[in-house]
C-alpha cells in the first residue's frame, strides 16, 4: 500500500511526520514499512538514522561507491532492476521491519530527468510488492511526477504547520471531499489558537481525518543527530513524562487514523469523482 506525504508548505515537518508515523506503525503492528524521499534538494533521508556498522559496497565507480537510490538508478538505467537490487539498496532502521532508501548523490539535482522518474516508478512498484506499506515523501513538490504519484496513492497525507496561513490557503483552494486524503499537523501544541477543536470547526474537517504529531524537542533532536532509531527503540527505557506520554499517545491515534483510512480505501481503488473535486489529485 502506497502512502504519499506532501505539503503545500516547505519545511513544515513533512519528513519527520512521515518518520514518526512509520516508526509507530512498526512499533505497534507486525508490518514492514519502507520510506523513500522523492523530494529534490532534500537532506538524505538516511541521515535521520544511525548508519549500519558496515555499508555494503554495491558497485564502484570512478568517484564513489553507489548505494541506495544511486545504485537503483544505475541498475534501472541498464534495464535489470530486480527485487534483489532493492534488497541491497534498503537500509534497515528498526528490527528488520522499518527500512529507508538512502538518496545518494545523483538524484539530488535541479530537476528529475525522464529516465530517473521512470526508474523511481519501478522502485516504488517493487516496494509495493515487497512491503506492507511504502511511504513516499514528496515534500512540497508540485511537478507532474508528484501529481501522478498522488493519483496512484492509496492515501495522501497532507501536512501543515500549526498556523492559519497554510491552512487558509489550502482550504480556500481545496474542499475537504476526498476519501483518500487525511491531514496532519506537525510540531503540534494543544494550547495554541489553532488546536484540533478549532481546526475542525473553522475548516469543517471531519475529526477522523485530522491527526497530529505533538511538539517534542527530544524527537526533533534525535532526527537532527541521526539517532531516531535509538529513540524509538529506547522508548520503554525513558521516564514517563507528560510530554513523552502525550507525544506517543497522539502519535498512536494518528497511526490508527491512517491505518483505518487506508483500509477504507481498499488498497488501490481508482480515484473517484469526489477525489477529483478536491484538486489535490
Amino acid at each position: 500500500m502506497k502512502i504519499v506525504f506532501w505539503s503545500e508548505e516547505a519545511a513544515c515537518g513533512t519528513t519527520s511526520n512521515m518518520i514518526a508515523t512509520a516508526s509507530m506503525i512498526v512499533a505497534r503492528h507486525n508490518c514492514r514499512v519502507a520510506m523513500l524521499s522523492a523530494e529534490k534538494n532534500a537532506h538524505d533521508l538516511a541521515g535521520n538514522f544511525s548508519r549500519p556498522d558496515s555499508v555494503t559496497v554495491n558497485e564502484d565507480c570512478a568517484y564513489y561507491a553507489l548505494e541506495g537510490l544511486d545504485y537503483l538508478l544505475m541498475a534501472g538505467k541498464y534495464g535489470n532492476l530486480t527485487e534483489h537490487h532493492l534488497e541491497e539498496a534498503l537500509q534497515s532502521v528498526v528490527d528488520g521491519k522499518l527500512f529507508c532508501i538512502p538518496q545518494g548523490k545523483r538524484m539530488l539535482c535541479d530537476f528529475y530527468p525522464k529516465e530517473t522518474r521512470n526508474v523511481l516508478n519501478q522502485v516504488i512498484r517493487l516496494l509495493d510488492e515487497s512491503m506492507d506499506f511504502s511511504f513516499i515523501d514528496c515534500g512540497s513538490e508540485r511537478d507532474d511526477w508528484t501529481k501522478e504519484q498522488m493519483k496512484q496513492a492509496d492515501l495522501i497525507v497532507v501536512n501543515f504547520s500549526q498556523t492559519s496561513q497554510g491552512l487558509d490557503h489550502f482550504f480556500s483552494e481545496h474542499a475537504d471531499v476526498s476519501e483518500k486524503v487525511v491531514y496532519l499537523i506537525g510540531s503540534y501544541q494543544k494550547d495554541a489558537v489553532y488546536n484540533k477543536k478549532n481546526i475542525h470547526r473553522i475548516y469543517r474537517i471531519a475529526p477522523e481525518k485530522l491527526g497530529v504529531v505533538p511538539y517534542n524537542p527530544e524527537f526533533e533532536m534525535a532526527c537532527r543527530e541521526g539517532k531516531l532509531d535509538r529513540y524509538i527503540r529506547g522508548r520503554r527505557l525513558l521516564l514517563p513524562t507528560d510530554m513523552r506520554e502525550n507525544f506517543f499517545t497522539e502519535l498512536e491515534h494518528t497511526v490508527q487514523m491512517i491505518l483505518e483510512r487506508s483500509d477504507k480505501r481498499g488498497g488501490g481503488q481508482d480515484v473517484s469523482g469526489r477525489d477529483r473535486q478536491s484538486g489535490i489529485v
